[in-house]
């Protein structure tokens, strides 16, 4: 799906995201603390049911306490709970990277936010994608 990107840190490189390049990468460039951001904004309200994420060389980069939702019109709606993300953390790390997969609704956003920071690691992403 045609995606937007914000940031609370480093949205110089966010375009890295969605370049198709798994050598280039988004990051903080910081230490992770609670309350990092990573926003993604559809292009119109969209079904999904996956995220892949990228992370490549980068794997010890991975933020391990992230929680993940969806917001349609500002109602928040709960993909992914930081706590479930940090079970699937070793996964994720071992392959670097991965698809995660859940119940199909309709959003506008999706938020990548820290709960559970891990320092002095940042974070980041060789690339996100959207789907269903």
């Amino acid at each position: 799906f045609p995606i937007s990107l914000s940031a609370t840190h480093n949205e110089e490189e966010l375009s890295n995201l969605t370049d198709g390049n798994n050598q280039t990468r988004w990051g903080t460039k910081a230490a992770q603390k609670t309350g990092m951001a990573l926003r993604l904004k559809l292009d119109s309200p969209r079904t999904v049911c996956a995220l892949r994420l990228g992370l490549d060389s980068w794997e010890t980069d991975l933020p391990v306490g992230i929680e993940i939702e969806g917001k349609l019109r500002e109602q928040k709606i709960s993909l992914i709970q930081a706590n479930l993300f940090q079970g699937l953390y070793p996964i994720l790390r071992s392959s670097r990277g991965g698809g995660l997969f859940f119940e199909p609704v309709l959003v506008d956003k999706i938020i990548f936010s820290v709960k559970s920071p891990f320092p002095p690691f940042d974070w980041s992403f060789s690339e996100v994608e959207v789907g269903c």
